[in-house]
């Protein structure tokens, strides 16, 4: 028997050396004088765009750098792309983001700044609509084919990088530390 994968949503994985303890000290001042905005954290602090403070200018051009290589090598993407989003997310104990995508982009992610044990997974959703085949009751091992969602760590330092269409939630902060990421999207 041939098995062939037929569709298939890959994330990428980047260990950024970056100064975190510098961008974490710019996320906690500069929400003192921006008061945010809500979209998908109903709890938590979300920054408005920071495309042009000079404090996220390596990140971004990290960001830029793996997003391209991304799109040029999982998605075959000839066009140039450029960086259009960039905003960081604060959330402290029970804290979370709702589940959503990101339109009018191609590439989105996500970029940990602080990431204290349980402080909550990224959970992204099959964009299959696999509940209404499978019953994940019937499962005996979950896998790429069979599973509902998938989940990966917050871990500070690591960049995370996916296909703007498909729907992520991050999990409540059952931590009593705070969750710093940065969130961004590519068009």
């Amino acid at each position: 028997m041939i098995i062939r994968d037929l569709f298939k949503t890959s994330v990428a994985q980047v260990n950024l050396n970056i100064d975190l303890k510098k961008l974490e000290s710019f996320c906690l001042n500069h929400m003192k004088k921006d008061k945010g905005r809500h979209r998908s954290n109903p709890t938590g602090y979300q920054s408005n765009d920071l495309l042009l403070f000079k404090e996220t200018k390596e990140l971004q051009e990290n960001i830029q750098q793996y997003s391209k290589i991304y799109l040029k090598d999982v998605l075959k993407q000839k066009e140039e792309v450029e960086l259009v989003d960039l905003w960081f997310n604060l959330n402290k104990n029970k804290d979370y983001n709702m589940s959503h995508c990101h339109p009018k982009s191609k590439v989105s992610g996500c970029f940990y700044v602080s990431a204290p044990k349980d402080c909550g997974n990224i959970v992204f959703t099959n964009p299959s609509p696999i509940d209404n085949f499978l019953s994940q009751d019937d499962n005996y091992e979950y896998n790429h084919h069979n599973s509902r969602t998938w989940f990966l760590p917050a871990l500070a330092g690591c960049l995370y990088i996916f296909p703007s269409w498909i729907f992520h939630h991050v999990e409540p902060n059952l931590s009593k530390k705070t969750r710093i990421s940065f969130a961004f999207n590519i068009k």
